[in-house]
């Protein structure tokens, strides 16, 4: 287990958070590829994983909240959103959280939902790994 990856005086490079980066680094890209071939608009793509990213993230704090309301019971509300005193997220959390943000802004934007559905799973598939390659050296997974 490597839950530090580096260590620079007071600062703390953890794993689980270079991968939860180059996980959304290796979606952005991904999802970008898979659907700009459709003709939709860049700034189209970048509202989609922009907003989704910003709802996801949040859902899949909620979840973890919700999930383990043991650490959250009897203390402060400020420490909900404090990743850093108390980390952890939710994945599936943060897939339910997601996605209805992309159906929303594609019949904003009139945008085929189809294409998105589709450019999702060839999406998914890679950054789910990365993520559990960066649980795996926190500590989090059993491997």
């Amino acid at each position: 287990m490597y839950p530090i990856l580096l260590q620079l005086g007071f600062l703390e490079i953890y794993s689980v958070s270079v991968a939860i980066v180059a996980a959304w680094l290796a979606f952005s890209f991904l999802f970008w590829r898979s659907i700009r071939v459709h003709g939709i608009h860049e700034d189209a793509i970048f509202d989609l994983t922009f907003y989704a990213t910003l709802v996801a993230f949040i859902s899949a704090r909620a979840g973890f909240i919700f999930l383990h309301w043991e650490l959250f019971a009897g203390k402060s509300v400020l420490l909900m959103p404090a990743l850093w005193v108390a980390p952890g997220l939710y994945w599936l959390g943060g897939l339910v959280g997601g996605l209805p943000t992309m159906v929303y802004i594609c019949r904003q934007r009139k945008i085929r939902l189809g294409h998105i559905l589709d450019a999702l799973p060839w999406s998914l598939g890679l950054p789910i790994i990365i993520g559990k390659l960066g649980s795996l050296l926190d500590g989090a997974e059993l491997g």
